[in-house]
Formats: C-alpha cells, sequence, structure tokens
C-alpha cells in the first residue's frame, strides 16, 4: 500500500515509525524527497501547535477583559473591538516567540541526548505558565477598573503584605473572580490537552540539517521576540491605537506587560540620586529659584502656542550664551525677538527623559514613560492647553514607538499624533526612517 505525506502524518498522530522501511505496512510517498520521513512537518507541529494554543489563549483573555470591561470599552465606537484583537496581534506574537523558546532548547535536549520524556517537562511548564496567564487576565479585570493599570511589578509587591492586600480589596469581589479563574485555567489547560496531547518531539534524521536548525533558529527567535528588523525593539507602543485608555490596555498582552514592568523597576538596593548632603542639596535648590514680580509674556489673550523641542540643542552654538557665532543665527534672531533663559539646563540624557519634563514637568530621575502605572497619572501640558479649550497636536520625525512614545502621548490626551510614517518620504532621512 502506498501512503502520501499526509495521510502518512494523520496517521501517525505525532509518533515516528523508525522500524526499517520493510517492516512497515505503509511505503511513505513525498515529495521532500526521499529519507526526510516527514520530519519537517512533524517538527513544525509540534512548535505551530504550541504557538497557536498561546495565540488562542491571550485572544480568550481579551474577550473576557472586553466582557467584563465592556461598560468603559463601549464608551468609545464598537467598530474598535475588532481593532483590539488586531492591534494586539504583534505584541502578542512576540510574546509567544519568547514563550517557545523552552520548548525549542527541549527539542534540543531530546535531539543530542535522546531524552524522551523531556516532552513531559515542557508539558509541566507549560501549564505553569498557563495557570499564570490566565491568574494575569483575571487578576487585571478589577485592577484596570480600580487602579486604571495592567498587573505590574508594583501590584505584585503588595503580595508581600498580605493583610493591606486583603484590605484594599475588601470591596473586590473576590469569589466571582477566584470562580472567573478556576475556569479560565480549566479550560485553558483542558485546551492545551486537546491540542497537544498527542505530539511528539521529532528528531531530524541528518546531522547537516541539525547544525542548520542550531545555527539558524536561535538568530530568528530573537528577532521575533523584540518584532522584527527595525532599528526600535517592539514595546507596549505597537499596541495603542485607540483614545480609549480601557481599549488600549486590553490590547496590551498582559504577560509581556508584567515582564517588562519586573525589567523596569530592577534595582540595585542604592539610592543613586545623592549627589549632595540633604542641606546642601536644599541651599543649592533654593537658588535656582527666582523672587519678585512676573508679568506676562503674551500681547494676546489666547495666542497660537508651538513648541519646538530640540533634540540634543546645547549652548555651545548660541552666541547670546557663549557659544560659537554662526552655527545658529535663525535661533539668534529669536533670541532677539524674545526671552532667553540664560539659566535653563537639560533635563536628562535621553530623549524620553526630556519630553516628560517638558510635557509634565517630572524630574529625569526614573523612566516614568516606560511605567504605564506612573505615566498615566502624571499631569501633562496637553491637558493643560485643552482645558483652556486649545486643540493639541504632537508632531514627532521619527517612530511614535520609540521609547514608549505613542503610549506616553496617547495618556497625555494629544487630539492627534503625527509620526515619522506620515511625513513624505522625500523629507525623510534614513535615520528618521529606522529611529
Amino acid at each position: 500500500m502506498k501512503t502520501t505525506c499526509g495521510a502518512s502524518f494523520f496517521a501517525s498522530h505525532g509518533h515516528l515509525d523508525n522500524r526499517p522501511r520493510s517492516e512497515q505496512g505503509a511505503e511513505i510517498s513525498c515529495p521532500y524527497g526521499p529519507g526526510t520521513r516527514l520530519w519537517t512537518v512533524r517538527v513544525l507541529n509540534f512548535f505551530v501547535r504550541i504557538a497557536l494554543y498561546w495565540l488562542v489563549l491571550f485572544s480568550l483573555g481579551r474577550v473576557l477583559s472586553i466582557v467584563y470591561q465592556f461598560h468603559s470599552v463601549s464608551t468609545s465606537s464598537l467598530l474598535e473591538i475588532p481593532l483590539i484583537f488586531l492591534s494586539a496581534l504583534r505584541l502578542d506574537m512576540a510574546t509567544i516567540a519568547a514563550l517557545l523558546i523552552v520548548p525549542f532548547l527541549a527539542w534540543l535536549l531530546h535531539e543530542f541526548t535522546g531524552w524522551k520524556t523531556i516532552i513531559k517537562v515542557v508539558h509541566f511548564l507549560n501549564y505553569i505558565i498557563i495557570i499564570l496567564v490566565t491568574a494575569l487576565f483575571t487578576g487585571e479585570l478589577e485592577l484596570v477598573r480600580e487602579w486604571g493599570t495592567k498587573v505590574n511589578f508594583r501590584a505584585l509587591t503588595y503580595l508581600a503584605y498580605p493583610r493591606e492586600a486583603y484590605a484594599s480589596a475588601s470591596a473586590t469581589p473576590l469569589f466571582l473572580l477566584f470562580l472567573i479563574l478556576i475556569v479560565f485555567a480549566s479550560g485553558g489547560i483542558l485546551l492545551y490537552r486537546k491540542l497537544l496531547r498527542n505530539v511528539e518531539l521529532v528528531s531530524v534524521q541528518k546531522w547537516p540539517l541539525r547544525v542548520a536548525i542550531v545555527l539558524l533558529v536561535p538568530p530568528m527567535f530573537f528577532v521575533s521576540v523584540r518584532g522584527g528588523w527595525q532599528q526600535i525593539g517592539i514595546n507596549t507602543s505597537s499596541a495603542y491605537f485607540s483614545s480609549n485608555r480601557m481599549n488600549n490596555m486590553i490590547a496590551v498582552n498582559a504577560l509581556w506587560s508584567l515582564v517588562e514592568s519586573m525589567y523596569a523597576a530592577r534595582s540595585t538596593g542604592k539610592n543613586p540620586y545623592l549627589f549632595f548632603p540633604l542641606d546642601q542639596a536644599r541651599t543649592e535648590s533654593r537658588k535656582l529659584f527666582g523672587t519678585g514680580q512676573h508679568n506676562s509674556l503674551f500681547t494676546q489673550k489666547k495666542p497660537n502656542v508651538v513648541l519646538l523641542i530640540l533634540e540634543s540643542w546645547t549652548a555651545d552654538v548660541v552666541p547670546s550664551l557663549g557659544g560659537e557665532v554662526g552655527i545658529a543665527p535663525n535661533f539668534e534672531k529669536l533670541v532677539s525677538q524674545g526671552l532667553l533663559y540664560t539659566k535653563f539646563y537639560s533635563s536628562g540624557a535621553r530623549s524620553q527623559q526630556g519630553l516628560v519634563a517638558v510635557l509634565s514637568a517630572f524630574p529625569a530621575m526614573s523612566s516614568a514613560i516606560h511605567d504605564p502605572r506612573r505615566m498615566q497619572s502624571l499631569p501633562c501640558l496637553a491637558q493643560e492647553m485643552e482645558r483652556l479649550g486649545y486643540s493639541t497636536s504632537f508632531l514627532y520625525g521619527g517612530d511614535l514607538n520609540f521609547a514608549n512614545f505613542r503610549a506616553y502621548m496617547t495618556f497625555c490626551g494629544f487630539d492627534s499624533l503625527t509620526g515619522i510614517e506620515d511625513f513624505p518620504k522625500e523629507l525623510t532621512s534614513d535615520k528618521c526612517q529606522q529611529s
């Protein structure tokens, strides 16, 4: 009897028949070439099924969030609901790529040591991650509603103080959340067993192919986890798409958000900002604040306000500040027509520090822009301008996903955001297109 590759694959249920061909009950005719024994299809089958499983679980978690937070989600157009899943896809795929690293390492151990029971270890670890992911989605249902934030490192630190944590959750429907968690986690494990119960690790028969996989797959994981070849790796900004904060938070992958917050919260245990004794620091700070009368700078009651925020600007090119002559003549003209602050110092060494300082008056002592919980609690100039009846726009000659800019500007409440993709290509440099 002659069997096609597809028929042999589905009949095998993931098992590889290693008997000599003369002892097999069916002759395999395969278009992949003699000797491959369907290893390509079967190896891919293992990883593809795991990837699809995580994608389905993340999507089910978002369905649960949308239903639970429907009152907030429905304040915007219901047509945005499909966009939640679409906007979440890139971050989900990057998270899935990270989750596939352990199964790949297990496959390598199986391949080079013959450790067949390693698949049980993979299943066990995945069960733990399933419980963690379902717990994250469940915990966020009330955390997002009460705190306006996803489960993050700070929220987890409250678990070290169970009495205080319980007191703060006294109004939370704990029984309902516990019931949701049990159903969600049990359903997730059952679905996992349904999809992967009969799938086994399959060996590659040829050593050159083994070496090629070892050399090529790790770089593929690296590229996938960072979201592509672009200069700036993927971050939570890639999931932001709406003026509705709830829709954005649901779109952000829960597991990615937690790991990112834990990475941002890492600390050496020492205060890095103690440069002077406290008394000296207070004395020096008081010198920076002037006293006296303050006159209005504007001749109009409601002027048009444009902030030009320059990257890497320095007094060394401003003659009025003792800098070189002829490098910035147009800026020097503005000096003669306006007000020049001669004791205005850089608020940080990075763009994200400078922007938060300019727009939110937040000192560049930590990366607030990478912490959604802290970010959304900051005041912002755009919000103040809106209260005064202004329309606001933010234009950036680079990728808005850089350093979480899109998320921060969305929280700030700008009416419109313009990034490098909105400018004509002839106006952009190669560096801007990559940033």
